[in-house]
């Protein structure tokens, strides 16, 4: 059994939010009642290396290893300010199996966004044991306000909640894990802790979509 979760699965964690590089302090703009708000839409399916998740419309994204091109294009037009991460998006797109952001949050600091990533695991390996250890991992970063084992349609899953400080803003994560023969998937909701309630029952509706294909 591995004793450490993946470095790199770390660094993307972190990347993914914003939390990796920073060194400056960006002004947060303010959010008005319109941008925080969430609207009912219709879903559709994105696409992944090896996984299918459902997500609302105004959602894009799809496979960093095919369309990351396309992906960060659409990044640089809502999110602005997220720029100087999408090199180093690039650069690791071959370690994310799916990412996807919310086009109406592009005002915000920290774009709403989910990321797929994956670590290999030993066969003995279980969700508590992988859940534990990555708790501990993330609670050097995070404050780790909840942490259970749940069944999902067809997995078991681990979830964690999270919330961190970035350049004076409050983001909140979910994070699921599901293991897959020996493969563990990281599934990850990320928004400003303004928003996470109002986000959450879109969040836990989309990760009963999963379906992994490979």
């Amino acid at each position: 059994m591995t004793q450490k979760i993946n470095n790199l699965l770390i660094y993307l964690l972190l990347l993914l939010t914003g939390i990796a590089g920073c060194n400056s302090v960006v002004p947060q703009a303010q959010e008005t009642k319109a941008q925080i708000e969430i609207p009912q839409a219709s879903w559709h399916e994105i696409s992944g290396n090896g996984v299918v998740l459902e997500l609302p419309q105004d959602y894009f994204g799809g496979n960093p290893r095919t369309e990351i091109d396309e992906i960060t294009s659409q990044l640089k037009t809502i999110a602005p300010i997220y720029e100087e991460k999408i090199t180093e998006i690039k650069q690791n797109s071959h370690a994310i199996a799916l990412l996807a952001f919310d086009r109406t949050s592009g005002k915000a600091q920290i774009p709403t966004n989910v990321n797929i990533t994956t670590d290999r695991s030993a066969p003995e390996e279980t969700i508590e044991d992988y859940l534990d250890r990555l708790t501990t991992q993330l609670s050097s970063l995070y404050r780790i306000q909840d942490q259970k084992l749940l069944s999902l349609e067809d997995y078991q899953a681990g979830r964690i909640v999270a919330e961190a400080e970035i350049n004076q803003t409050r983001i909140k994560q979910l994070f699921y894990t599901i293991k897959n023969d020996d493969t563990f998937w990281i599934v990850t909701y990320t928004t400003t802790a303004e928003q996470f309630e109002r986000r959450l029952p879109d969040f836990e509706k989309s990760m009963r979509t999963l379906k992994i294909t490979s």
